[in-house]
């Protein structure tokens, strides 16, 4: 009996001891849980400030000069206002205004920069816009994958019916370099109906479907007649692209055809 109490005596303090460590370990257990849920916590959203009156100056100026098609006016107005108002709220109108302008005055990288500066903004309303720019500039650089990515995106996310149409054209010039004939007609076929680029579309539509090597242009058909003449005589075939094929007032002479572009320059 002794016994059994001296050994109640001598477990009490370990069993002690032990309750004590647990409660430690829990309590740092939910300290660490509580940082934890701390440091996963989205950063708070930082409200955007009212625009200042001069703010709201230089983009109207630009706005109506861009509308004008002054373009480097325009330019100089929304590059003034990112200037001095780095913080602007009108940061992706400023960089949307003064991309478009750059493009238009033939500036391809202050473009590129400003587009890519826009388009990081949240909620953009002028995204596809962007998206068409950057496909044209890829156009023009002759990346036509990257070309296509950019229209297919843009006609994607357009609002108005016209660039919508744009990008779709856009879209049918990229798959048509790329050797895409069948998309790039499905492309061309949404804006042939449309205005502006409805008359660009019906002539991409009667090229036929493969890469040929454009030898001249001639205002007549008599010289159009005489170079084609030429290229049989050197053992080439050739054919004659009329206007009423074409429809551009000019004769264009052709030799060969390629399936892809690789084909032509090799």
């Amino acid at each position: 009996m002794l016994l059994e109490q001296d050994m109640a005596s001598r477990a009490s303090p370990r069993s002690a001891s032990l309750f004590t460590l647990c409660l430690m370990f829990a309590a740092i257990g939910l300290a660490g849980l509580g940082f934890a849920r701390e440091r996963a916590a989205p950063p708070q959203k930082i409200p955007v400030r009212a625009p200042v009156p001069e703010e709201d100056a230089l983009l109207a100026a630009g706005d109506e000069a861009w509308r004008a098609r002054r373009f480097a006016e325009a330019r100089e107005h929304c590059e003034r206002l990112l200037a001095s108002f780095p913080d602007t709220p009108h940061v992706a109108f400023a960089h949307y205004f003064a991309g478009s302008a750059a493009l238009a005055l033939g500036d391809e990288r202050a473009a590129r920069v400003h587009f890519d500066a826009a388009l990081a903004a949240e909620s953009f309303p002028h995204a596809a816009e962007c998206r068409l720019g950057l496909g044209k500039l890829a156009l023009a650089a002759e990346d036509f994958a990257v070309a296509a990515a950019q229209c297919e995106q843009a006609s994607a996310l357009a609002v108005s019916a016209a660039t919508r149409a744009e990008a779709c054209f856009e879209l049918g010039r990229a798959l048509f370099q790329l050797g895409s004939f069948r998309r790039g007609r499905e492309a061309l076929a949404q804006c042939v109906t449309t205005s502006e680029w409805g008359p660009r579309a019906e002539y991409l539509l009667r090229l036929p479907s493969y890469f040929t090597v454009e030898v001249g242009e001639f205002c007549d058909e008599d010289p159009a007649r005489a170079c084609l003449k030429r290229l049989e005589e050197c053992g080439l075939a050739g054919e004659i692209r009329t206007p009423e094929a074409t429809g551009i007032p000019l004769y264009g002479v052709c030799s060969g055809r390629f399936r892809t572009r690789e084909e032509v320059v090799a």
